[in-house]
Formats: C-alpha cells, structure tokens, sequence
C-alpha cells in the first residue's frame, strides 16, 4: 500500500515538472521575432506528424503563417481558446532540420524548412500541405486555404 502511494506520489511530481516547464508554450505566450507579421491563420485543421515510427495525429489545431513561420498548435481541452504550441517552422532557403536541444527545452518541435520544398497537391476542394522538417519526418494536413498559404510563402 505504501508503495502505490510514492508511486503515484512520484508520478504527480512528475507531471508538475513537466507542466512547470513547459509552461510557455502557450501560442499566446509566443513572441513574435523582430519584424515578424502575422498574414493569416486558420483554425480547425488536423495535423499530421510522418517519418516517425508511428503517425502522430494533432486534432483541432490552429496554424498561424507569418513572414518568417508557420506556426502550428492544438486546442487544448475544456479550454475557451488556448492552443498549445507543436510544431515551430522556421522558413529559411537552408536545408530541413529539427532542432532536437531547443525542442526537449521549449516543448515543442522547432525546425527549419525551406520553403520552395513545402509541396501542395490539390485533392478535391481540399489542398494537402506537406512541410518537411528534417530527415524522414513531414508535417501533413489538408486545407481548404491553400492557395493563401502559396501567397503567404511568395510574401515570405
């Protein structure tokens, strides 16, 4: 009996680590870079994360397309409108690459793509919009706002 209490014990301390932590990786909380505008966001979308072992899925999610980012975060539950950040895509003309020591710090994957390989294949009314971010792994979703995420990427 005294065992399963330090183990949930444990657990919890745990876990208030962890919320500590990651306290700000709240999309209110994230500061615009220096000379950063926001051009659009769109609300509702499902992400999805490939090149992993396993597809990860992010429902409800809100992606905000800057002149330097595309910033992609989730609805958090039984919340009005906070959002949780995911994914932080740099867009430069280097090669794509996650940022593995800034990701485990933030908590949430910050990479870079470049944006002349973000590839949008029409499928139906819908636009799938592929972003790699490094080796195997790219961010997929649908849209039906893909011709302003192309407008949005020339502005860039």
């Amino acid at each position: 009996m005294l065992a399963n209490i330090i183990i949930i014990l444990a657990f919890i301390l745990i876990l208030s680590v962890i919320s500590f932590m990651y306290r700000n990786s709240i999309l209110d909380m994230l500061k615009p870079l220096p000379g950063e505008k926001t051009i659009f966001e769109e609300d509702g979308i499902k992400v999805e994360q490939h090149g992993t072992p396993r597809i990860m899925s992010y429902g409800k999610c809100r992606t905000r397309v800057t002149c330097m980012r595309i910033i992609i975060a989730q609805k958090i539950a039984f919340m009005k409108n906070k959002y949780i950040i995911r994914f932080v895509i740099n867009l430069n003309r280097g090669e794509s690459r996650a940022d593995m020591p800034s990701t485990l710090k933030m908590g949430y994957y910050i990479a870079s793509a470049d944006k002349n390989q973000i590839n949008f294949k029409p499928e139906g009314v819908l636009t799938l919009v592929d972003i790699p971010i490094g080796g195997t792994r790219h961010v997929r979703f649908a849209t039906k706002a893909g011709n302003d995420y192309r407008r949005a990427l020339a502005l860039s």
